[in-house]
């Protein structure tokens, strides 16, 4: 279930930010838990962003991050 999917964005010593890789089937995943879809350039767009998104928000779990672009594109 969703909470071994303990991905978490670390924000490293000097700064950089390290994020970890999610899949199209994380983003479906979450997709699925809120009731919302989007279209496969949607979740494109997610995937793409993702990294940019996380380091806003470095102390986020990965799924937070998802769901706020999700609604995001909703919008």
């Amino acid at each position: 279930g969703m909470e071994n999917l303990l991905y978490l964005c670390i924000r490293k010593l000097n700064n950089t930010i390290m994020t970890t890789e999610i899949t199209r089937q994380d983003v479906e995943t979450v997709l699925k838990s809120i009731n919302k879809t989007l279209s496969f350039k949607q979740v494109t767009w997610i995937l793409e962003h993702y990294d940019s998104w996380c380091s806003e928000d470095p102390t986020s779990n990965w799924s937070e991050i998802v769901e706020s672009m999700i609604y995001y594109l909703l919008d």
